[in-house]
């Protein structure tokens, strides 16, 4: 039972947390619009993990997300695990490498790759990569309702 709560535990914070990363993706491009300074700063964190080349980002409106479709998919992906409560599997592992392996290997041949190919491919990986998280963790992170309650101090009492 304890595995089962670190589990939930663990899903809940990564479905906060891809909720969080994927509102950002969503809002950049709308403060962009605006001309909003902090659009700026959210594309220069998102640099720090996406290549974020306009090709291979959808927009919104006619601002880029501040990431590539490949990123968004993962994101995506990773929410939709933590929602979905989608279980690891060494088959869902390898169906989501091979995916992924084929959709490189096509775009180093210089083949091009759509961009609904990458989104799944970054979609099924995200997912995989957030179940196996979960199901692994054995309580890594507490719940909040096994915290013990606050002590009251001594001159309350």
């Amino acid at each position: 039972m304890d595995s089962l709560m670190a589990d939930d535990s663990l899903r809940g914070w990564a479905l906060m947390f891809a909720a969080a990363i994927l509102a950002s993706i969503m809002m950049t491009p709308l403060l962009a619009a605006q001309g909003r300074y902090e659009a700026f700063a959210l594309y220069a964190a998102f640099s720090s993990f996406c290549h974020q080349q306009a090709e291979r980002a959808w927009q919104l409106g006619t601002q880029p997300l501040p990431v590539c479709v490949r990123c968004l998919g993962f994101y995506a992906g990773a929410f939709a695990a933590a929602a979905l409560r989608i279980r690891f599997s060494k088959r869902r592992l390898l169906f989501a490498l091979a995916i992924a392996l084929l959709s490189s290997a096509a775009e180093l041949a210089g083949q091009p790759v759509p961009a609904g190919a990458r989104f799944a491919s970054g979609l099924l990986l995200g997912g995989v990569l957030v179940a196996a998280i979960a199901e692994r963790s054995n309580g890594f992170l507490p719940r909040l309702n096994r915290l013990p309650p606050p002590r009251r101090p001594a001159s309350l009492a």
